[in-house]
């Protein structure tokens, strides 16, 4: 079985350093032959998780941002969602999963942090 573990983008420690620096990066080193590790998407601003829709068809959390970015085979095809997020610390957009049955019941459900006191909360406490 051929398999392959996917990078998005340039990881958190590397957003840190300057674009020469970040470019110098030693890439991973993959014990075992067969896997090897390749680029699935560029340009990203701290990915933190991803949803596999199909065959080269992915969602992909941007946590600072709030962005839930469509990519299909390797490209940003557009801007999903975008979410007014607090991502000071370990906050901001985390997490996502579908559905058990999607594509049948479409449900998205994603794990973030809101800017503001969501709706119907007592924003004094």
């Amino acid at each position: 079985m051929n398999r392959r573990m996917i990078v998005l983008g340039v990881g958190l420690a590397a957003l840190a350093m300057s674009a020469t620096a970040a470019q110098a990066q030693t890439p991973p080193t993959m014990t075992d032959a067969r896997l090897d590790v390749r680029p699935a998407v560029q340009g990203l601003t701290g990915p933190t998780s991803i949803a596999f829709l199909g065959p080269g068809d992915l969602l992909v959390l941007e946590k600072a941002t709030g962005r839930v970015k469509h990519v299909v085979d390797g490209a940003v095809t557009s801007i999903a969602l975008d979410l007014a997020v607090n991502s000071a610390s370990e906050r901001g957009l985390l997490g996502i999963a579908l559905h058990p049955n999607f594509p049948t019941n479409p449900g998205v459900y994603l794990y973030w942090t809101c800017r503001t006191p969501g709706p119907g909360r007592n924003s004094t406490r």
